[in-house]
């Protein structure tokens, strides 16, 4: 059985639906996305003071950013997107992200693998309160035609936040030290919390009706999933989208034992390009998967099957070409855009194809598919396959190591193929 896609035609402004201010509102929500992936992304830019310092291996450090965050996120994200489907989101936002900050101080307090585990699972928790409220709410305050460079935009929080991450540990850190980073980033998300308590919810555009239990909304979204090809094959994209990019979790790790920099020269510089360039590559995905879609039902689908076929050179050549070389870093530029494309297109499709009344609990489903890529395929992998390949006496082990990884990330091309060939069959059915 395959259920009809949800293509509505374009909807007024936001505006017209009594919300006064949706850009305010959207800019919010991509700040605290920017504030929240600091705040995830902190620690593996200090990966290497906190393995000196704790003497974690490899393996024990992609199971912390890894397993310990996104399988904690599998957890909660699914109740959470269930509230967010029922209540006020901005609320919901709120609380969790004061608890994400009680978390951080406790991370900087941390003084082993375990007393760092801990906190890191609150963390998680609380983080996946923010995707599936914010994407519904975007998807309420936006017309449809728009909506993919809407969340474009939420999404470039992720290559801000990434690059911000690396920017605060190259500067603040090396002034006060990764422990008190984490405390000091603590402390202003507390204060910025109760700020986003006092901001009004604009209400949902399709209430689902009655006062449905949570236990209902997660078996309507389910079958929702099942019920939908397109949808379903977009998810299991996303799945393994995030298990090829696991690999640059621990790239500041390779630049500085394969690629001769300092740690410092790393964060900053890197952290730069990623910002840049991960804000231009989000923006342009946006763009691009909009102007498809306003001439194909599945524009973005066909759009992310050719980004992800963009990884294999893209990859290679970042993996393999001399840092040596003045082409280094505009091939880290150019990777670092393709790497960011997929989002805004990814949430855009999956709040496009999710029914009416249950778009967070859809999009949390596809955060679970997300985060299980990469913890269990993406971060165990590739520290499992780097610790290997140093015990096999592998000359160059983390470059091979992260290479191989990131090829996973290309078998999602296929998927979305099929996802937007699903979707313009159900159209043309209609």
């Amino acid at each position: 059985m395959s259920s009809s896609v949800n293509l509505p035609a374009p909807e007024a402004p936001a505006r017209e639906y009594g919300y006064p201010h949706p850009h305010l509102l959207l800019a919010l929500l991509t700040l605290l996305n920017v504030i929240s992936f600091v705040d995830r992304n902190l620690l593996q830019s200090f990966v290497v003071d906190v393995r000196r310092e704790l003497d974690l291996s490899f393996l024990q450090f992609s199971i912390l950013i890894g397993p310990v965050l996104d399988v904690s996120v599998m957890v909660a994200v699914l109740f959470m997107g269930s509230l967010a489907d029922r209540c006020n989101r901005l609320r919901l936002i709120s609380a969790a992200f004061f608890v994400w900050s009680l978390s951080m101080i406790g991370i900087g307090m941390g003084d082993s693998f375990w007393s760092l585990a801990v906190p890191l699972c609150l963390l998680a928790v609380a983080l996946s309160a923010l995707p599936p409220a914010a994407v519904s709410l975007i998807s309420d305050l936006t017309p449809p035609h728009r909506q993919a460079s809407a969340s474009a935009i939420y999404y470039t929080g992720v290559s801000l936040g990434v690059g911000g991450s690396l920017l605060v540990a190259g500067t603040l850190g090396a002034v006060v030290g990764w422990r008190q980073c984490f405390m000091i980033l603590g402390l202003g998300g507390g204060v910025l919390a109760l700020l986003v308590w006092l901001i009004p919810d604009p209400g949902h555009k399709h209430p689902p009706s009655g006062s449905p239990s949570a236990s209902h909304v997660l078996r309507s979204s389910w079958n929702a999933i099942r019920s939908t090809p397109a949808l379903r094959y977009t998810i299991l994209g996303a799945m393994l989208i995030t298990a090829g990019q696991s690999t640059h979790n621990i790239d500041q790790a390779w630049l500085v034992r394969e690629r001769g920099f300092s740690v410092v020269e790393g964060q900053l510089t890197f952290g730069i390009i990623i910002l840049i360039a991960g804000v231009c590559g989000s923006l342009l995905g946006g763009l691009l998967s909009d102007f498809l879609y306003r001439r194909h039902p599945g524009g973005r689908l066909w759009f992310l099957a050719v980004a992800m076929l963009m990884v294999v050179p893209l990859e290679a050549l970042f993996r393999f070409f001399p840092s040596s070389s003045g082409l280094f870093l505009f091939i880290v530029f150019l990777g670092a855009m393709t790497v960011m494309m997929p989002y805004g297109p990814l949430l855009a499709s999956v709040a496009q194809l999710a029914p009416p009344g249950a778009k967070s609990t859809v999009v949390a489903f596809c955060v679970v598919a997300m985060s299980l890529g990469g913890a269990l395929v993406g971060n165990v992998m590739v520290g499992a396959l780097i610790d290997f390949l140093i015990a096999q006496g592998m000359e160059r082990p983390m470059t091979w190591g992260l290479f191989g990884a990131a090829m996973v990330g290309t078998l999602a091309a296929p998927l979305f193929f099929v996802a937007a060939r699903s979707c313009e069959g159900e159209v043309e059915k209609n």
